[in-house]
């Protein structure tokens, strides 16, 4: 039998070419597009196939509209002939929702059209700073300018809306939510505890796999949450043990002697 398949970072979801079948699906990618920009919205890398093949479980199929996370999604079957029409990394850009609104036939609500249009000012802006950095005669004051006006923009953009990979770090730090996950580092309530007393913070298990985000503070400058392999210098670094949910303060001048994770070449 022929489906249209959708593939998600939690499996697959197949709606047979019928009636009930296109409204499923429909209904599906719009669910997608209206929570694209949610803190919470988790799903993509997205591929859309047409498939051939046989499903023993056909509880994956036609689904009912249901929260994102409750359909019944299932590991790609054996055995079946899946042939892609569509791929979407579903970046938090407004290049990615576009792309995916317009290939998935979705309408755009005015909240995500408004994000998705500051979205764009915002790298037009960073574009345009980039040019004036390696323009010797520009004027500072219009490096000046165009600076302060990317700055109100991102001012407007974190007090209007809560957008995932744009969020501000006041934002973070007040989400209820047990796990957040910033540049692909999860930090758990007690650990953006830690940040939000302005603290540094050490991630133990970050430094083996991903040295560049061993420590996490928020940047006073910015007001975002950043990474990098050594302490910042200008706090106190708490050391956390997720395991555990221990805490064990590490004064500025111990992280300081290290001189930094070594690793082999």
């Amino acid at each position: 039998m022929t489906y249209t398949a959708v593939e998600t970072s939690r499996g697959f979801l197949f709606f047979t070419h019928t009636e009930e079948g296109r409204r499923s699906l429909r209904e599906f990618l719009q669910g997608m597009a209206d929570s694209y920009f949610d803190p919470s919205f988790d799903l993509g890398p997205v591929c859309v196939y047409e498939a051939e093949g046989v499903l023993s479980d056909l509880s994956p199929v036609n689904s009912e509209k249901i929260s994102l996370a409750a359909y019944p999604y299932m590991r790609k079957p054996e055995d079946f002939r899946l042939d892609v029409c569509y791929r979407n990394g579903m970046r938090p850009t407004a290049e990615d929702f576009r792309s995916f609104c317009h290939n998935a036939g979705c309408s755009v609500s005015h909240r995500n059209g408004n994000i998705a249009d500051t979205l764009e000012a915002l790298e037009r802006y960073d574009r345009c700073l980039e040019t004036l950095r390696h323009i010797s005669e520009a004027a500072p004051h219009e490096r000046d300018e165009t600076r302060e006006t990317r700055q109100q923009l991102q001012r407007l953009l974190d007090s209007a809306y809560d957008v995932r990979g744009h969020r501000s770090a006041g934002r973070i730090l007040d989400d209820p939510v047990p796990e957040v996950s910033v540049e692909g580092v999860r930090l758990s309530v007690s650990q953006r505890g830690i940040l939000k007393a302005g603290l540094g913070l050490y991630l133990p298990r970050e430094i083996r796999t991903d040295p560049a985000h061993a420590y996490a503070w928020v940047d006073r400058n910015t007001g975002r949450i950043v990474f990098g392999s050594r302490p910042p210098g200008d706090r106190e670094t708490i050391g956390f043990k997720q395991d555990t949910e221990k805490r064990s303060s590490v004064s500025l001048r111990s992280t300081k002697k290290k001189t930094g994770p070594r690793h082999k070449m």
